[in-house]
């Protein structure tokens, strides 16, 4: 009996293989794709989330050092436009975060004992990006009234979305310096996620999205960032019916109210 199964199988697997005569390239062969699903799950930031892209100006200036081009010298810095500098903007113009950062981080949600292997995810699941060309995942945040936002930003402010905050840190050398990077609060995305069945089951991803949200986080002074022990910064938990049903109605967040930005004690 189990001799004829296997013959079976092998007959079915065969059957799939498909020939396809073509003018080019002479006889070609092909199967049916591999099976996936597709996961959407909405994530509330539970910490505020710190992001700092790598500016263009930046990469130009790198480029141009490597290029033997000469340098302009250290310029003066401006707070604000390293703050408008640091976001992620998409090629339409919305702000976001990275969706590699995303994946990265929900793979390192399965934990040993999860019923699957992260080694398996690495591979098994995929972030879909909401635009493309920049590989950013939107992010949803409370928009600022005109009256807000016609208001100049400046370091270490409250009452904005997002904030210029502004940190004491130390560079890989060691040398302190000063950052200024964009704060959102509150904030959340929603994730469209494909993964393959034989890797994990949906109750499996979603839980290691969960683990994400609350050991991993994302983006700056993370939980899990090597560079600090203190990192609490991006975290996230899987949105209720009621904030799920708030998006579809557009008042997620509805509830915020903005007060008149003022600068906030240095931390």
């Amino acid at each position: 009996m189990v001799a004829r199964k296997a013959v079976k199988a092998n007959e079915e697997k065969k059957s799939d293989v498909r020939t396809i005569k073509s003018k080019r390239f002479g006889t070609m062969h092909a199967i049916p794709g591999l099976r996936t699903e597709e996961l959407s799950v909405l994530i509330i930031g539970t910490m505020p989330l710190i992001v700092h892209n790598f500016s263009r100006k930046l990469r130009e200036q790198i480029l141009a050092k490597h290029m033997g081009e000469a340098s302009e010298g250290r310029e003066k810095k401006d707070p604000i436009a390293n703050f408008h500098a640091a976001k992620y903007i998409s090629s339409e113009g919305w702000e976001g975060i990275p969706a590699s950062g995303l994946k990265a981080g929900i793979v390192q949600g399965f934990m040993k004992g999860a019923g699957a292997f992260k080694s398996d995810a690495k591979g098994g699941i995929r972030v879909h990006a909401d635009d493309t060309v920049t590989n950013l995942v939107r992010l949803i945040y409370p928009q600022e009234p005109p009256e807000v936002a016609a208001i100049p930003h400046f370091p270490n402010e409250t009452g904005r979305a997002p904030r210029c905050r502004e940190d004491v840190v130390r560079n890989d050398s060691g040398v302190v310096d000063i950052r200024h990077r964009p704060e959102y609060w509150p904030w959340a995305a929603v994730l469209r996620i494909e993964f393959m069945p034989t890797v994990c089951s949906e109750r499996q991803l979603l839980q290691a999205i969960a683990v994400s949200g609350f050991k991993v986080g994302q983006c700056e002074w993370r939980p899990s960032s090597k560079e600090s022990l203190s990192g609490s910064y991006g975290t996230f938990r899987i949105a209720d019916e009621a904030e799920i049903n708030a998006l579809d109605n557009g008042k997620l967040f509805a509830d915020y109210r903005f007060a008149r930005p003022v600068l906030q004690a240095a931390e």
